[in-house]
């Protein structure tokens, strides 16, 4: 079960702190840390609402969240709120796919789902397990043949490295999201008063008391702020709804989609030249009006794409509806997968539990849909990010979507600041990573931008 540990230890109490900065607000003369004059935190700040007061970095809590299921993460604390800061365990050091403790998994859904009859759910995500550990060293060589087509300069060295990885990263789509992950978690008091209240699964709010006891137990000057009485409740759960679609209407897919709904841009894009991979965009005067500038698209992906969009905290996004479609990345439609794909996918559909616990069980490939906002600096920080090619698969197709959409709509300024650090300033920025392709497409412009298949 998820287990939480405190890590953050500051030497300002959080309340003494709160009331200095809301002394500050209210003295004429700056108030000292430890002079012994406190407002009434509770009543002055808290209850009326005047929280930047209890958002300084003395009272930013750090949490070590071991053995939490993915799910929980991307349809929890990732999905519904931004202010945090996260680290989570790369898939591929999941115990899920080796060695998988299907007891403890067993355990995890009792304990969340008492009055469910977990057989059916174990057996779909064993089937998973056994595709997954079945075509794992045939993916490895046909990811190792991949790579050496498409980026001609790796090394030996480099492919055997990566071969494995990539065909995990693909292979995993049939791994069920209740797999057990790790996390470095960060957030301020406030926002945990909020994820108090509103804490949306079981899980969540199993982990989010933890946290809540963690911070009581050193901090009891906070109680007021975690009244029992608004904690989140059983009957707040929430799951994702699902379209309305006949079993055989959906279908296994092979590429993510994305469609451009809505373009509001105005004359100015600036992207400073950058000097290193630091992401100025919020903080020069010349690029705030592209904070004014937006587009909005629909996106279907993969959940396991899914989480990774939600690493870009600062693009908004709509409420997620499973599609009813099943991801089968590249490596696997060449490795013959589809039909048992199709299979899956069914499996999936016919469980005859709620949606509550099929979300928590999903797997990495069920395909959901959501809306996305996107203001012109944070589309030049994601793209950044995700046209390089050490990114994701399909993560980095459905951005190339974008970027044609956006050319055919006439927008080539802005394609041209979307591309990769490389293609802008011809320098790869990731070291002993670099990719291997042949850069001396981007002689030709745009041409470098291809589908990938791995």
């Amino acid at each position: 079960m998820a287990k939480v540990t405190l890590l953050g230890e500051h030497s300002i109490n959080p309340v003494e702190m709160a009331s200095h900065a809301g002394r500050a607000c209210y003295e004429s003369d700056m108030p000292s840390i430890g002079d012994g004059k406190m407002i009434d935190v509770k009543n002055r700040l808290f209850v009326p609402g005047h929280h930047t007061t209890l958002e300084h970095a003395p009272h930013h809590f750090t949490f070590a969240m071991e053995d939490i299921s993915i799910s929980t993460i991307t349809f929890g604390f990732h999905l519904s709120h931004p202010f945090y800061n996260s680290d989570q365990r790369s898939g591929r050091f999941s115990k899920m796919y080796e060695n998988p403790d299907m007891g403890e998994i067993e355990s995890r859904i009792h304990k969340y789902f008492p009055n469910e009859n977990p057989s059916d759910a174990l057996k779909f995500i064993e089937s998973g397990i056994k595709i997954f550990q079945a075509n794992k060293d045939n993916l490895t060589d046909i990811a190792a043949e991949t790579l050496r087509a498409e980026r001609p300069f790796v090394s030996d060295k480099y492919i055997e490295q990566n071969a494995k990885k990539m065909a995990q990263e693909q292979l995993r789509v049939f791994i069920s999201t209740i797999a057990p992950t790790a996390m470095d978690h960060t957030i301020n008091i406030v926002t945990l008063a909020a994820l108090w209240r509103t804490a949306h699964t079981p899980e969540m709010r199993d982990t989010v008391a933890q946290m809540v006891a963690a911070v009581r137990s050193k901090y009891p000057e906070t109680e007021h702020m975690f009244d029992k009485s608004v904690a989140a409740k059983p009957e707040n759960d929430w799951a994702p709804t699902a379209y309305k679609f006949k079993l055989d209407d959906g279908k296994v897919r092979t590429s993510p989609e994305l469609k451009l709904r809505n373009i509001d841009i105005y004359d100015c894009i600036v992207n400073p030249n950058a000097r290193d991979t630091v992401d100025v965009l919020k903080f020069t005067p010349e690029t705030m009006t592209n904070n004014l500038s937006s587009i909005r698209v629909d996106a279907e992906m993969s959940i396991m794409t899914m989480g990774q969009d939600q690493r870009h905290r600062t693009i908004e996004r709509g409420e997620p509806i499973f599609t009813g479609d099943f991801y089968l990345p590249p490596l696997l439609a060449k490795a013959g997968l589809i039909t048992p794909a199709e299979k899956f996918r069914n499996d999936f559909w016919n469980l005859p539990n709620p949606m509550h616990l099929r979300t928590m069980i999903a797997p990495y490939g069920m395909m959901m849909h959501y809306g996305k906002r996107i203001n012109l600096n944070a589309l030049l920080h994601e793209q950044a990010k995700r046209l390089c090619w050490c990114a994701q698969e399909e993560i980095y197709n459905l951005n190339i979507q974008l970027m044609q959409q956006l050319g055919a709509k006439g927008h080539h300024d802005i394609v041209t600041e979307m591309m990769p650090h490389c293609a802008k300033y011809g320098k790869c920025c990731e070291g002993a990573r670099f990719c291997g392709r042949d850069m001396s497409v981007w002689k030709n412009g745009n041409d470098g931008f291809k589908v990938r298949g791995i």
